[in-house]
């Protein structure tokens, strides 16, 4: 190993860990859009994003796990109804666009507002961790009035080690990604994140 040229000049430094995004709400801008299906075979509109503006602009450029939404498209009239609430807070966002069901991908770089909030997870070696999931799409209007920070949802272990859905989410999560209210849910992320 040979020494670096510059090391008598470079003052040593700790590692102080990677930045993290606060909780709450951020300018958000939608980099992939397409139909999937839930578990239940339910219309499932899958959204990934990174933030468009402010100090932390660009922040998931380099990550392999981008934050994502999905709205469920259920067949309940609730369901349309908070589909359709995040379609047009999306519309919103965007002055002349309007959702069109054959071309989702049209929504790449559509801005939406984002509500970020903390959860904690049981990871692989049994540890409780925490990170940072998109829990609503919000619009400019929601902004300017302020956006309350969501309280950080805690683990709970239920009979099986798994989240207690009446516990876990405000929005009675299911097992398959949908909610009984017809939000949309964060989907579970396997083992420790990297940021």
């Amino acid at each position: 190993m040979i020494k670096p040229a510059n090391w008598n000049n470079i003052e040593a430094k700790k590692f102080e860990g990677f930045p993290t995004l606060p909780p709450g709400a951020h300018i958000c801008k939608i980099t992939s859009a397409q139909w999937t299906k839930s578990k239940s075979g339910n219309d499932m509109l899958m959204l990934e994003c990174d933030i468009a503006q402010g100090d932390f602009k660009g922040f998931y450029e380099k990550s392999q796990y981008p934050p994502k939404a999905y709205i469920t498209l259920g067949e309940t009239e609730s369901s349309i109804a908070n589909f359709k609430a995040n379609i047009q807070d999306i519309e919103k966002c965007n002055e002349g666009y309007r959702f069109d069901f054959a071309n989702p991908e049209v929504l790449c770089g559509k801005l939406f507002v984002g509500v970020f909030g903390e959860e904690e997870y049981l990871n692989k070696n049994g540890d409780i961790k925490t990170n940072l999931k998109l829990q609503e799409i919000r619009n400019y209007d929601d902004w300017n009035n302020g956006i309350k920070t969501p309280e950080k949802k805690l683990y709970v272990p239920n009979q099986t080690g798994g989240y207690s859905p009446s516990v876990y989410s405000p929005i009675n999560q299911m097992l398959d990604g949908t909610s009984a209210s017809g939000q949309f849910v964060s989907a579970p992320t396997d083992g420790d994140l990297p940021f």
